[in-house]
This record gives structure tokens, sequence and C-alpha cells, in this order.
């Protein structure tokens, strides 16, 4: 049994499409390119892969992973070429690697992530507007957002500021663009909706949250991923 990781941008109409519709996508490209997928046991054996990281409807990611399993070991480059020629536009894969480590689940190393977050003003007129707003922003003790429960339904109270690592003004010749570092993962995970959601209430309350566009630039993965496979990883 061979383990791998691939990697794919996800642009365009296709940002619509659910995690798990995402999924079955790749299931179907993996059969019709042939690939020799390692199955769980049991009365209903599924095969063995999972997405690093889960990106929300609505979201454009340009470094996204795809952790699975393989009978046998595969031609990375061949594979990539094969998988691009039958999946949908704006979905590409752009590498396949093996994912030579001994750890858990790439699901269980991610800590953090980067993302571009596009405001429809214009970069010459509200920059440095702008990088007054974040860094007053930044400088508070705590932020309250509301995040809604599962379960039941309410809107609970959260301090989301020990989880914002970083966000700072990015160089733009258009519109605004704020490049946020967040937390992410199973152990501590901020949806940037909600960050946007208090800067813009606070500051910029005219734009709506349909007239932002948001992007995962990249996931931030535990330090023990060896440089080798590619990824970005906490120093």
């Amino acid at each position: 049994m061979s383990r791998y990781v691939l990697t794919f941008k996800k642009e365009g109409y296709i940002v619509y499409t659910s995690h798990l519709d995402m999924l079955r996508l790749f299931k179907r490209a993996f059969r019709r390119v042939g690939m020799p997928l390692e199955y769980s046991r049991g009365f209903n054996p599924h095969p063995k892969m999972s997405f690093a990281q889960p990106l929300s409807l609505g979201f454009a990611g340009l470094d996204e992973q795809l952790e699975f399993f393989t009978e046998k070991d595969i031609n990375c480059a061949e594979m990539t070429s094969s998988i691009n020629g039958t999946i949908p536009g704006g979905l590409s894969v752009t590498d396949i690697r093996l994912l030579n480590i001994k750890e858990k689940s790439l699901a269980g190393l991610v800590t953090g992530a980067v993302y571009t977050v596009v405001l429809p003003v214009s970069y010459d007129s509200a920059a440095e507007e702008i990088r007054g707003y974040i860094n007053d922003y930044l400088s508070r003790d705590r932020i309250a957002a509301y995040k809604q429960q599962k379960k039941t339904k309410k809107q609970i109270e959260i301090d989301i500021r020990s989880k914002i690592r970083d966000i700072r003004l990015a160089d733009s010749a258009g519109d605004v663009a704020l490049i946020m570092e967040l937390d992410q993962g199973s152990s501590s995970n901020l949806n940037p909706e909600l960050v946007t959601d208090t800067f813009l209430e606070a500051y910029v309350n005219s734009i709506k949250k349909y007239e932002v566009s948001v992007t995962r630039n990249y996931l931030i993965y535990d330090a023990c991923i060896p440089q080798t496979i590619g990824l970005h990883s906490d120093k």
C-alpha cells in the first residue's frame, strides 16, 4: 500500500460544488483513469481518500490537498495528466507526490491557512484607510463574533482574536485585498467569514457579504511535514 497527496486548484463556477460532491467527483475521475485505490475493509468498503481540510462553499482554492492510498505504486506525472483530462473546468491537478510519512492523516496535521479576501473598493483610494482599520482591529484584546450551533441552531458569542495570526494589506493595482493567516484544523479552526463579517461591521458596513470574494491560498501544516513534499509548514 502506498500513500499519496494530490494538490489541486478550485476556481470559477466549480467553487459552488460542495465538499461531498467534490469527493464524489474525484472518485469518478480516479475510476476513469484506473487509479488502483486501496479500499477499507468491512461490509461497506470505500476508497481511502480524504481532503486535508474542507473548503467552504463559494471559496476558491489555489493549493488544496487530497490524500489517498493505492494498492500499488503509480506514475505521478502520468496520473496528473490523465486526471486533468477527465475533470471539469475550474478544477486542475497541479501535482501528485508520494507521501512518505508515518504521522497521522494530513487532516490531523493542518494547523493554519492563508486566505486572500478581496473587497470591492479601489486600492488607490482606500488603501491607507483600510490599513488603519487593520491595525485597530488587530490591537483589540477581544473580538466577538456570532456562530450558529449545528444542533440547536442557536447563535453563540465567541472570541476569535486568539485564532487570528495576522492580517495585512496586499499590494494591488485593483481592489483592496486582505491577506489573512488564521488557525485552521482539528484543534483550532476559524472560518475567514467570521473575520470578514466582524471587520466589515466595525469599519466598512457599506460592503455587503456577497460582494466579497475569498480565496484560500494554501494550508499550513505541522512542522513535522518534510520540505521535500512541497507543502507549507509551521516554522
